[in-house]
């Protein structure tokens, strides 16, 4: 192993025990996320491809290393505190998949606050009053509906729990809806290139057992989109690279 591949390694090591520092990860979990999303149970067996598929997936929840390095030393909390209730879910959602959609670099809070700060003027979400956030939960929907990504309504979700239903699975909510319509787009991006051709069906059956995007799991339901999402912003690099 070179020097630099070494560098490279520790580096990405310790961006992982971060994130499971982060994100409030017990031993147990964060053993089941590794095994689910790269086939080890302990980062340091993980490959260069093993730890870029953890660290995406980590991303795809909300972190960034960044944020946390510029605490710096003293600081009570190594990351922006977490805006909190429904709508900051909504808008924490809507920037995600955006994220995922290859549309915004960063996944994290502080790159939201900063998006809503040049849309509002104010430099934290928990400052925003109800027009604020109206004002950027809709330009951050408008945003996503031109990407095709459209948000789901009462008719998607009572279709998703009848079927859900007849299959004696437990019903689910608007969140739940809206993460299989992410993932359909996803698939209309990346489809071609991890599946070469072949229907969104085959490819659950082959990762996830199941037959349709709707028997899913919640959690199944995030590694297939942070999955599917690295492919799109790899493309999407790799297209402005031999612009």
């Amino acid at each position: 192993m070179s020097i630099a591949t070494d560098v490279r390694r520790k580096k990405e090591l310790a961006k992982i025990h971060l994130a499971k520092k982060a994100l409030g990860l017990d031993d147990d979990t964060y053993r089941s996320l590794l095994i689910r999303v790269a086939g080890k149970d302990s980062a340091g067996d993980l490959d260069q491809a093993g730890r870029t598929k953890v660290l995406d997936y980590f991303k795809a929840k909300g972190f960034d290393d960044r944020r946390i390095k510029r605490a710096g030393p003293g600081s009570k909390s190594g990351a922006r505190p977490l805006a909190e209730g429904a709508e900051a879910s909504k808008m924490r959602a809507l920037w995600l998949a955006l994220f995922q959609l290859g549309e915004v670099q960063e996944s994290g809070e502080a790159a939201l606050a900063k998006y809503a700060e040049r849309m509002t003027g104010k430099a934290a979400l928990q400052w925003l009053d109800q027009r604020d956030v109206a004002k950027v939960i809709n330009t951050l929907r408008a945003w996503c509906g031109r990407l095709g990504f459209l948000q789901p309504n009462s008719f998607h979700l009572d279709h998703i729990n009848s079927r859900r239903r007849e299959a004696m699975l437990e019903e689910v909510d608007t969140g739940f809806a809206a993460k299989c319509a992410l993932l359909l787009t996803l698939w209309k991006r990346a489809g071609n290139t991890i599946a070469d051709g072949a229907p969104i069906e085959a490819w659950l059956r082959i990762h996830y057992r199941v037959e349709q995007v709707w028997m899913m799991t919640s959690d199944g339901l995030d590694d297939a989109i942070a999955a599917l999402g690295a492919v799109v912003r790899r493309q999407k690099r790799r297209r402005a690279e031999r612009a």
